[in-house]
């Protein structure tokens, strides 16, 4: 009977009506532009004191977080996850200035707003940032948080990222590995999306390569 019971759940659970739930429910990834500035902000401000605290390294009130955000990079890489439309987890890409080859260091920033958070978003926010890093030809991407930072770590060492303590602050090393046609095409596909809901699309790193390929 039990087995019967099952039969039905899961056939119920197949139905149209249940798989577009679940679809609104699933992220949407997209690469977000400046002009996403005010939802990257209230993303932020959604934040409990916790999540901030792992954000910034400090607490910050509502006034802070929103001083910060007015004083970051507004071209700087950034994915979003969207759920029903609302931005509900960022992934920030601070990389070196100048271009080519570097062994400088470039910084991501990830936050996953509570309830939101052990579903996957930020390993997915965090793969395809890592995509980003490659077409920058960047050779180290680095994470800082406070320590016991216990989420950020665990995101990240399926990664193979290397941790350590740097001046009391949490320190994550991660290889994006080198640019390539998937990375390129990772990228290109959040480009997709983000023009999809109204951003303009980035001339993102890679896209004279994929010319010079095209050519060839």
């Amino acid at each position: 009977m039990n087995t019967h019971l099952r039969l039905v759940e899961n056939a119920f659970r197949a139905g149209p009506e249940h798989q577009a739930e679940r679809a609104a429910r699933s992220p949407d990834y997209a690469l977000l532009a400046p002009g996403s500035r005010e939802d990257f902000k209230a993303h932020l401000l959604r934040l409990n004191t916790e999540d901030r605290r792992r954000r910034f390294c400090r607490t910050l009130g509502d006034d802070g977080v929103s001083a910060v955000v007015d004083d970051l990079d507004p071209t700087a890489p950034r994915v979003g996850a969207y759920v029903d439309g609302v931005l509900r987890g960022v992934a920030e890409l601070y990389p070196p200035a100048g271009a080519g080859l570097t062994t400088r260091p470039a910084e991501v920033s990830l936050t996953v707003e509570s309830a939101y958070q052990r579903r996957g978003i930020g390993t997915q926010l965090l793969k395809k940032t890592l995509k980003l890093a490659a077409n920058r030809f960047v050779s180290d991407v680095v994470l800082i948080s406070l320590p016991g930072n216990e989420p950020l770590k665990a995101v990240a060492a399926r990664f193979g990222a290397r941790t350590v303590l740097e001046d009391g602050d949490l320190v994550l090393h991660i290889n994006p590995g080198p640019i390539s046609v998937w990375t390129l095409m990772g990228e290109a596909r959040l480009a997709a999306r983000g023009a999809a809901k109204g951003f303009p699309v980035p001339d993102f790193a890679g896209r004279a390569v994929l010319a010079r390929r095209a050519a060839s």
